[in-house]
């Protein structure tokens, strides 16, 4: 799966999840209430299973998943690709 198709089923995740609609890539996903903590356990499955990565106990900083564009480049750090 490449970068733009990451982004996309990303996206297509969170809209089932919550309202992201005018969410840019660099907007924050808790400050902003789009994803609370039972969200943030459906985003690391979706992460894990979708990504193919698999998430360490140091991988659990809220950093990794404050925005769109965080989780990309969590992914791509995970996968290697940076």
């Amino acid at each position: 799966m490449n970068p733009d198709s990451r982004q996309v089923a990303l996206r297509a995740f969170l809209g089932n999840l919550c309202e992201v609609s005018t969410l840019g890539d660099q907007d924050d996903l808790f400050a902003g209430g789009f994803v609370n903590s039972l969200y943030l356990v459906s985003l690391l499955n979706f992460v894990q299973g979708e990504f193919g990565v698999v998430l360490d106990e140091e991988d659990f900083d809220m950093d990794n998943f404050r925005s769109i564009q965080a989780v990309l480049d969590f992914v791509a750090r995970k996968r290697g690709e940076v």
